[in-house]
């Protein structure tokens, strides 16, 4: 049997990492997959995956030295295919060389693309992706971004986008006050602070935020500076934030970079309208006033006059919805999402 290595070695448990857990639980294919990290917590997580195992995967420190540690572990696996999730496109080179030296095919899935500020960076990324049996990006703007960033050829990546588990869900009615809410890491790229902001002009409204990161105590410190302490809910880390967006009146993510998030997803299959920054590959899912609305990046008038538009407008709130749920039942699924997975590793291993 073809056995597939899923690999990470991020030390947190974000949209990327969870994507990785969303894939082996919802593949039906033919191969075997095993799951690897260096990250003990992150392999605890996948321990109630049926089928699927797990390996803790060690290296030295030095760049040299890891490299000939992930090949030589890589090796004495038995590996036929090696799949590296990259949380940024400067992670996890040691592991993509390993795969590479110890001449398994080897496929990069990039989550968060962002340009390098250094010309050794740019061409390392490059030279590393030669040397890759393939590229996938989660979006068509994260592959036009690769290609622009890099100059990795645009016909070279292959798209599969991210997907969630598909989950009945009771829309609840709006209530007063109405809720809007985001479920994300509190840090910088999020941009919370923005949507903080924004949801201090917007005084009818509770804000509730599920996620956790370094930023939170500035957040919080931001809500009470802006005087709105009273009405932002601060839910921390929550291992199912499904059922807390479902409740949301609205979901809205305002921020400076994305991929392609999960947790737009999850909104638009439980029928909470999504409004979001037209920022990477987020325009794939929510399309502009047929399935969400979209605002600039960092324009807080305009996320404010989005919110109030669905606030005020249940029809278009529905409208939106129901187009919401359609598209990502269509497209934005674990399933579809393995399936699409499963389509490039037979491509590869052919």
């Amino acid at each position: 049997m073809t056995t597939i290595g899923l690999y990470t070695d991020s030390d947190i448990v974000g949209g990327a990492e969870r994507s990785m857990l969303n894939l082996a639980a919802a593949y039906r294919g033919e191969a075997n997959l095993v799951v690897l990290s260096s990250n003990t917590h992150f392999l605890r997580v996948f321990n109630h995956v049926e089928g699927v195992k797990s390996t803790h995967i060690t290296a030295r420190s030095s760049f040299r030295h890891a490299v000939l540690d992930h090949r030589t572990q890589f090796r004495a696996l038995g590996l036929d295919l090696l799949q590296v999730t990259l949380a940024n496109p400067f992670t996890s080179r040691a592991a993509l060389l390993g795969g590479v030296l110890a001449r398994i095919p080897t496929v990069a899935v990039e989550q968060l693309v962002l340009p390098s500020r250094r010309r050794r960076g740019r061409v390392m990324k490059r030279a590393i992706a030669q040397l890759q049996a393939a590229t996938i990006a989660v979006g068509s703007g994260s592959a036009d971004e690769l290609h622009r960033f890099f100059g990795i050829p645009r016909r070279s990546i292959s798209v599969v986008h991210n997907g969630v588990a598909d989950r009945p869900f009771t829309r609840p009615p709006i209530g007063s006050p109405p809720v809007v809410g985001c479920a994300a890491r509190l840090e910088d790229q999020k941009g919370i602070d923005f949507l903080l902001r924004a949801m201090a002009q917007i005084p009818e409204a509770r804000l509730v935020l599920v996620g956790d990161g370094e930023r939170r105590h500035a957040l919080e410190q931001q809500a009470t500076d802006l005087g709105m302490a009273d009405r932002v809910e601060f839910k921390g880390w929550l291992d199912d934030a499904g059922a807390e967006i479902a409740a949301f009146d609205v979901f809205a993510l305002a921020s400076r970079d994305e991929a392609f998030p999960l947790t737009i997803v999850e909104a638009m299959l439980s029928g909470t309208p999504v409004v979001a920054t037209d920022v990477g590959s987020v325009a794939e899912a929510v399309i502009d006033e047929v399935t969400g609305l979209l605002v600039p990046p960092g324009d807080v008038p305009a996320l404010v006059m989005a919110v109030r538009r669905l606030l005020a407008d249940s029809e278009l709130r529905d409208r939106l919805a129901v187009a919401a749920r359609a598209h990502a039942e269509s497209n934005f699924t674990d399933t579809v999402m393995a399936e699409g997975y499963d389509r490039v590793w037979s491509q590869v291993l052919a």
